[in-house]
């Protein structure tokens, strides 16, 4: 109860009353006894503050808590541990909860024996069920409760939920598993690479010499047969080895100055071949708005649109094939070039369009399948297209075609000026009829010329040009140039030419042929009818400038049998002479065969067997262009090339351009390469003509 004090403060007392008696048992009085009670009751109102905060916390709490009597009873559990593992307060009240897995159960009865010791145990790793079943990681910690005698009364316990962390750490255990792994299979690779392309480098190599002799049929059947199946198998080895960097997240792309339209031309004389084996007409356009200095991976570039091409030549059986080049977006520093490759193929079904540039999808996936391929080309197109900062998409009718497309982003090279061709005023304003019976071919050739500033009309046949250039005469309006197609129904270029020839009025029109045949004689016929110049087709546009520049040039005998025909090998041909290149290289197979390839291209060479035969042969000649194996006896070429750039080495030119030609073709090799001080890099099997574009582009440059 409460009572007031003298000064009228209140305090909470508790009373206790007894009466008085006398002898006869009458009361004669009451004695009562106030004990204050204000501090044991602010006691207990602490202790219920108390337990009600710790009842708080104890709620609010993200681990699970279960408080236990001292056998094993649940006397509280928090709602963490009904969201961990299920059960209710009102499931488990004054019952033991059974969720220790068999696996674990001997470790927790140590558990139990140690909180019986009163021994705290704090975040053991173990196993507990949930309701449902599900094994769950859990981080247990625990304290015991005593009495006032010290005595164990109970025990609480807490759990952590580590599922998440133990997620964590088996991805980053399987992350260094994988990484190890990748390493192994790197390394495993590279040396793989190196020993096969070593001994392909000279299979492919040889048997593209040996075609270039002269051989009966059956002997021409069997070299090609040996080509085509090392190149394959080389295909097969590349796809697998750029999965293996894509698996391991290892695709680099390279930021290198090149020329676009150049690398183009150079790019499109790979598939050509294919292409006029099988007959197909092979187009490719660069719109005039495309930039040619740009910077980027032309290698990567290189390998998305040969891979298109090669899928379009696979899969075309007539007509014709187009790859057009444009410009999609630009800015001052960049573009975003749009590429197209169009067929006139069997085509592809809408169902397998939408896996076409998945991981090992083919289309035709049945064992006597027509079509071969690992399965691998368009995804690594795609996966490079992604590293340019670009997209690649299909569209496709069965029996009508595809086409493919990409976009890739570029920078413009810093202060760049394209080279205005020389020549160029001297025919400005000719007249120029194109004839072509392939529209695709014709509209580009009329683009190419009319940018050049030449007046160009076309015919798609020799009857019409024959017809328009009658017309032209009439109105004295002769042409000075007709460009004409090889292969054309009725009357062929051939024939056309010789029917110009024979008419005194047209007799000394300049007439250049272009040919999808590319058969030896042919260009040599060409001459004896008349032809000034001789082209393969897909013609180079740069190819084609040159040699109308050349045709019309007045340095030229008037007489055009005595002149030489201009072929795109005359082109070149002597820029060549003077260019002298070093190889170092110890296979002796792979030796003769590089050295045929230098010599077919037209400059000379010379060879030596290692590193440091390499130094002393530039003590004593002064080369334009060194090309070095990595691996070589003695001494290599990577410390070989570090002795030819110091100082104190003295060679005749310490800065001479070294090219690395190797058959290790992993990650990091061309680094290793270029930080030992070499110019670039060549993968063996050496391709001819990626072994030809790199001394195309060293010749430039020494000019």
């Amino acid at each position: 109860t409460k009572r007031s004090t003298r000064d009228g403060q209140i305090l909470d007392v508790s009373m206790s009353v007894a009466s008085i008696y006398d002898d006869e048992e009458h009361n004669i009085g009451n004695v009562v006894i106030v004990r204050d009670e204000t501090q044991r009751q602010k006691m207990e109102d602490d202790l219920r503050k108390t337990k009600d905060e710790y009842i708080q916390l104890f709620n609010a709490s993200v681990d699970a808590i279960v408080r236990y009597d001292a056998q094993g009873f649940v006397q509280y559990l928090n709602p963490a541990f009904t969201q961990l593992f299920g059960w209710t307060f009102e499931e488990l009240k004054g019952k033991r909860v059974d969720f220790v897995p068999e696996e674990v159960l001997e470790d927790t009865l140590e558990l139990v024996n140690k909180m019986k010791l009163r021994e705290s145990i704090s975040n053991f790793p173990t196993l507990r069920l949930t309701k449902d079943g599900r094994k769950i990681n859990v981080a247990l910690s625990t304290a015991s409760i005593a009495d006032e005698e010290g005595n164990n009364i109970g025990n609480v316990v807490i759990f952590r939920d580590e599922t998440e962390r133990k997620k964590a750490e088996i991805a980053l255990q399987k992350a260094i598993s994988e990484k190890a792994a990748n390493q192994l299979k790197s390394k495993f690779l590279a040396n793989m690479s190196h020993e096969i392309r070593t001994p392909m480098n000279g299979i492919m190599g040889m048997a593209g010499l040996m075609m270039d002799t002269s051989l009966d049929d059956d002997q021409l059947d069997y070299m090609k047969i040996i080509r085509s199946s090392s190149d394959a198998l080389l295909s097969i080895i590349n796809d697998i080895l750029d999965f293996s960097k894509i698996e391991a997240g290892k695709m680099d792309m390279e930021m290198l100055d090149f020329d676009l339209r150049r690398s183009l031309d150079e790019i499109i004389n790979i598939p050509a071949v294919a292409s006029r084996e099988k007959g197909l007409e092979l187009c490719y356009e660069i719109n005039p708005e495309v930039p040619a200095l740009i910077v980027g991976d032309p290698g990567r570039l290189r390998q998305i649109i040969i891979n298109l091409l090669n899928n379009a030549i696979k899969f075309t059986s007539e007509g014709e094939i187009v790859l057009r080049v444009s410009l999609k977006e630009e800015s001052d520093t960049h573009v975003l070039l749009h590429f197209i490759v169009k067929d006139t193929g069997i085509g592809i079904s809408k169902k397998d369009i939408s896996g076409l540039f998945q991981t090992f999808h083919q289309v035709d996936t049945s064992t006597t399948r027509k079509y071969g391929g690992t399965g691998l080309g368009l995804a690594i197109c795609k996966q490079i297209v992604g590293l340019m900062k670009g997209e690649i998409g299909a569209e496709s009718k069965l029996g009508k075609g595809t086409q493919f497309w990409f976009t890739a982003s570029f920078k413009k090279q810093d202060q760049a000026e394209e080279k205005v061709c020389l020549g160029l005023d001297e025919i400005k304003d000719k007249r120029v009829l194109v004839v072509d019976d392939n529209k695709t071919n014709l509209k580009i050739l009329i683009k190419y010329i009319e940018n050049w500033g030449l007046i160009c009309d076309s015919a798609w046949n020799a009857e019409m040009a024959i017809t328009m250039i009658n017309a032209a005469k009439k109105y004295d309006a002769q042409y000075d140039v007709l460009i004409s197609d090889y292969n054309m129904p009725k009357m062929d270029g051939g024939e056309l030419g010789r029917h110009i020839k024979t008419d005194p009025d047209t007799k000394d029109m300049i007439m250049i042929i272009l040919s999808s045949r590319g058969i030896r004689g042919d260009a040599a016929k060409m001459k004896e009818i008349g032809f000034s110049g001789y082209l393969t087709k897909p013609v180079s546009r740069r190819d084609l400038l040159d040699c109308i520049i050349m045709s019309l040039s007045p340095e030229q005998d008037s007489d055009i049998k005595k002149k030489d025909i201009v072929t795109r090998y005359k082109i070149s041909d002597d820029k060549k002479k003077n260019f002298r290149v070093l190889l170092a290289e110890d296979n002796i197979v792979n030796q003769k065969l590089a050295l045929k390839l230098i010599e077919k291209w037209g400059a000379s060479a010379d060879a030596v067997a290692n590193g440091l035969e390499a130094i002393e042969s530039l003590k004593l000649m002064p080369y334009d262009l060194v090309l070095m194996d990595v691996q070589m006896p003695e001494m290599g070429g990577l410390e070989a090339t570090v002795e030819i750039r110091s100082p104190q080495s003295n060679v005749m030119n310490s800065k001479v351009p070294i090219v690395a030609m190797t058959a290790r073709a992993m990650k990091g090799d061309k680094q290793m390469c270029l930080d030992a001080g070499m110019d670039d890099y060549i993968t063996k099997p050496v391709n001819p003509d990626k072994l030809y574009e790199l001394l195309n582009d060293y010749l430039e440059k020494l000019k």
